[in-house]
């Protein structure tokens, strides 16, 4: 399976032992499920970490954006366009779902969400990936 994975699942994976975002991750790491993102991606979660995560301490920051960028494979994201799309900065994530040939693409974003699917990846949030593979009764 190849899942491209959003900022925001991928923030709360690093950062919350236990989440359902981190059990998420180490169940595709398992299964050897491709786990992709972009640089984008990437970048974006450097800034909310900069931004929101001011009590961490920069190494702790900068640990948390070396994890993240380890849990995926990062893909060139393409140019799209999706005219009823609400937040156009999200384009970029669907820019990676398509260069990746994305399954699926793992989310928290409403607006991303609303969509249900992208050029045949089916857009779900981490809870119901894991209700899909049958893992849910540990959450």
């Amino acid at each position: 399976m190849r899942v491209v994975v959003d900022t925001n699942v991928l923030l709360p994976a690093v950062l919350f032992e236990g989440s359902v975002a981190e059990k998420v991750m180490d169940l595709m790491v398992t299964r050897g499920d491709d786990r992709l993102a972009s640089g984008d991606i990437i970048e974006e979660l450097v800034r909310v970490l900069r931004r929101d995560f001011e009590r961490l301490s920069e190494e702790e920051r900068e640990d948390a954006a070396a994890t993240a960028a380890e849990f995926v494979y990062i893909v060139v994201p393409v140019a799209v366009e999706h005219d009823t799309l609400r937040d156009k900065a999200d384009l970029h994530v669907l820019g990676c779902v398509t260069a990746a040939k994305a399954d699926i693409l793992l989310t928290y974003d409403k607006d991303l969400l609303a969509l249900d699917s992208w050029e045949g990846a089916r857009i779900l949030t981490p809870n119901q990936l894991l209700h899909e593979l049958g893992t849910d009764q540990h959450l």
